[in-house]
C-alpha cells in the first residue's frame, strides 16, 4: 500500500511524477483481455520503435539466447511472455518519460538495473519459487526509477552517483534519500502504482531497501525484494 502521507509529502518537495505513455497503455489493456496472444501484443509494441529495438535485444541477449535466435517481434513476445514483454515495455516507457536528467546517469541506472533483472530472474528460478521468476524481473527493471526522478528535481546529486560499482551505488541511493529527505523506493512505487503496475512488483519496489529482519517470509513481494537483493 501507498501511504498518502508520504505521497504528499513526496510531492510537496517538488518531485514531478511521469505518466505513461499511450503505447503502454494500449499494452496494457491487450494484456487484460485473455484473448489476446503474442501477435496481438506484438502489434501494440510494433507501434513504438524503441520498444521494438528493446525487446529485440533483450530476447536476443544471453538471458534468453540459449533459446535460439528470435527473429520475428511474435517470436519475441511469445518467448518473453506477456509478463516480461509489460516489464520491459514499462521500462522503455519509464526511461523515455524522464527528461531534464544527464543521460549518462539515466543510462548507468537502466543498464545496472537490467542487469539485476536479469540475476533476479535466476535467483528466482535457482530457489523454491520459481513462479515469482517473472515478477522479480519486472520488479527489477524499474526498481530504481524513483531515482531517476529525483534527479530530475535536484540534478546537482547526479555527481554522487556516477560510475559507482553495485554496492557503492546502493549507499549513494540511500545517502540521496538523506540528503534530499525522500525515499526513492517510496518515490519508484508511487510511480509503479500510478501507472497500474502488479500490486506484488509495487509492494516489492517499495520494500526493497527494508531491513530482511522486517520482511514477511510468505509475503510474495517480500520474497521479491529478497530475490532483488541476492539476485
Amino acid at each position: 500500500m501507498i501511504d498518502n502521507s508520504v505521497l504528499e509529502a513526496i510531492l510537496r518537495s517538488g518531485v514531478t511524477l511521469p505518466a505513461p505513455s499511450r503505447s503502454l497503455l494500449q499494452l496494457q489493456a491487450a494484456m487484460a483481455d485473455e484473448r489476446a496472444g503474442p501477435r496481438e501484443l506484438a502489434t501494440i509494441a510494433a507501434r513504438d520503435p524503441v520498444l521494438v529495438g528493446a525487446l529485440m535485444r533483450i530476447a536476443n541477449s544471453p538471458a534468453f539466447y540459449h533459446q535460439g535466435g528470435a527473429r520475428s517481434l511474435v517470436d519475441v513476445v511469445a518467448r518473453l511472455g506477456g509478463t516480461k514483454t509489460l516489464a520491459i515495455a514499462v521500462g522503455t516507457a519509464m526511461r523515455s518519460a524522464i527528461s531534464g536528467v544527464d543521460q549518462a546517469i539515466v543510462d548507468e541506472i537502466w543498464e545496472r538495473s537490467a542487469h539485476v533483472a536479469s540475476r533476479a530472474l535466476h535467483a528466482a528460478r535457482r530457489s523454491t519459487h520459481r513462479e515469482l521468476g517473472d515478477l522479480a524481473y519486472f520488479a527489477a527493471l524499474v526498481h530504481d526509477a524513483g531515482i531517476c526522478v529525483l534527479l530530475r528535481r535536484y540534478p546537482d546529486r547526479v555527481a554522487a552517483l556516477k560510475g559507482l560499482r553495485a554496492a557503492e551505488f546502493d549507499a549513494a541511493a540511500v545517502a540521496l534519500d538523506a540528503a534530499t529527505g525522500t525515499a526513492h523506493a517510496a518515490v519508484g512505487a508511487i510511480v509503479a502504482h500510478n501507472w497500474k503496475l502488479p500490486g506484488v512488483v509495487v509492494d516489492a519496489i517499495r520494500s526493497h531497501h527494508l531491513p530482511p529482519a522486517t520482511l514477511v517470509p510468505d509475503d510474495e513481494a517480500q520474497l521479491i525484494a529478497v530475490l532483488l537483493a541476492v539476485g
